[in-house]
C-alpha cells in the first residue's frame, strides 16, 4: 500500500513500520496536514496478552 501511494503522489510521513504492539503503520500526510495513520495487524494468532507482554515502556 505504501508504494501505491507514494506512486500517487500520497506524502509519506512514515512506514512501513513494524511496531512492538503487533501492527505494521504507514502514516500519510492529506492536502491539508493532517497526519493519517493506516495499520494492520502483523499476527492475528496472538492473543491481547501474548502482544502486551512483549511491550516495553
Amino acid at each position: 500500500m505504501a508504494e501505491r501511494l507514494a506512486g500517487l503522489g500520497v506524502e509519506l510521513d512514515e512506514g512501513p513500520v513494524t511496531r512492538a504492539w503487533n501492527t505494521r503503520e504507514i502514516v500519510v500526510v492529506d492536502p491539508d496536514g493532517y497526519r493519517l495513520v493506516f495499520f494492520e495487524a502483523v499476527d492475528v494468532e496472538r492473543s491481547f496478552e501474548e502482544v502486551i507482554g512483549d511491550v516495553r515502556t
